[in-house]
């Protein structure tokens, strides 16, 4: 068993943060112990600061949902602990566990991905956070046979690797943007059916889109007042998954009228509740797939790399920041090759 102490951060009220030194934790049956390379700072991360995400903790607390490091001690966690034993992962902590803005972290054997050699860290930690959902996704479009299907947020990299994916399954995307140079974006990427929010008739576009289609299942990044919108636009007997809360607002709709009267469904996504459904063998194959998709990509756009100190002193600053890629928090330092395989790849 590993002891010592470690650094993190610590979320506190008010959205503060505070750099920390507490022990290392111990894994429980089930759980290994994992070196962080790691961890993007997401809009799911600064909204759980916030208190704004579904997965709320009360402060004080260690912040981080999804990172990429090295397992070290996985004598706990059975043959699937043997199997990740000494080896890169993408991983998320366990709903009660501390974050993963630290040295160390806790995580269940089950939310735990092998990475491929050839994905940098800083490509690795969309595996989770990204690919791995759009097959979770995909799962779900699949059980309702769906053959169209709409999706918020599509703008952003989630929208670029579901539609590759889509177009692969021979699943039409519709995809709702915010703004036209989103959409031009999306054109230019062979993207075909293009909705953007931000205008009058949104709802009476998207309605007859998703009717001329046949799409009566939506996937929702942002929650809040576009929920109501898709269950207002989509055909009778549709179903909107919300698995995304960019907007930070609740959901607010007429539930007898909608879910009654229209015979709309509404439901949910965690991609860490849908992994730990699977056998140890899907997760590979799961895992396969991810990385399969993420090498046809241009890798993670990296535009701050900070410290656990740094981003404690530049968090504000790095939240308006954040024009042209992410940022990437390695709290055990930044490695030069990992910045060479990012841009050797980004290059090829």
């Amino acid at each position: 068993m590993m002891t010592g102490s470690m650094a993190a951060v610590q979320a506190l009220e008010n959205g503060r943060l505070e750099f920390v030194e507490r022990p290392i934790p111990a894994p429980a049956r089930g759980e290994v112990l994992i070196r962080v390379h790691c961890s993007p700072v997401n809009p799911a991360d600064r909204m759980q600061i916030a208190g704004a995400y579904v997965r709320r903790r009360d402060p004080p607390f260690t912040p981080g949902l999804v990172g990429v490091g090295t397992v070290v001690e996985a004598r706990r966690a059975g043959l699937a602990g043997r199997l990740v034993a000494g080896r890169r992962v993408v991983f998320a902590p366990g709903p009660d566990r501390e974050g993963v803005w630290a040295q160390f972290a806790i995580a269940p054997v089950s939310y735990c991905l092998p990475l491929a050699n050839d994905l940098s860290d800083t490509d690795g930690v969309n595996l989770l956070a990204n690919a791995t959902t759009i097959f979770g996704l995909l799962d779900r479009a699949n059980s309702a046979k769906a053959k169209a299907v709409v999706l918020t947020g599509a703008g952003g990299e989630i929208g670029k690797l579901l539609n590759r994916a889509a177009r692969q399954r021979g699943v039409t995307m519709i995809n709702v943007v915010r703004r036209e140079e989103q959409a031009e974006a999306l054109r230019r990427n062979g993207c075909e059916h293009i909705v953007v929010s931000d205008i009058d008739d949104f709802q009476v576009r998207l309605g007859t889109l998703a009717r001329g289609l046949g799409a009566t299942l939506a996937f929702d990044a942002i929650a809040g007042e576009m929920t109501r919108r898709l269950l207002a636009a989509l055909p009778d007997g549709s179903e909107v998954v919300v698995f995304g809360r960019l907007s930070g607002d609740d959901v607010g709709f007429d539930g007898f009228e909608t879910l009654v009267g229209r015979r709309q469904k509404l439901s949910g996504f965690d991609v860490n509740v849908w992994l730990g459904s699977l056998s140890t063998l899907a997760v590979l194959r799961v895992a396969k797939k991810a990385a399969a998709l993420l090498r046809k990509g241009e890798g993670t756009q990296v535009q701050h790399r900070v410290g656990l100190a740094d981003l404690v002193a530049r968090y504000d600053e790095l939240q308006r920041d954040q024009t042209s890629g992410k940022t990437i928090l390695f709290p055990n330092g930044d490695p030069w090759p990992d910045r060479m395989l990012s841009s050797v790849r980004q290059k090829a």
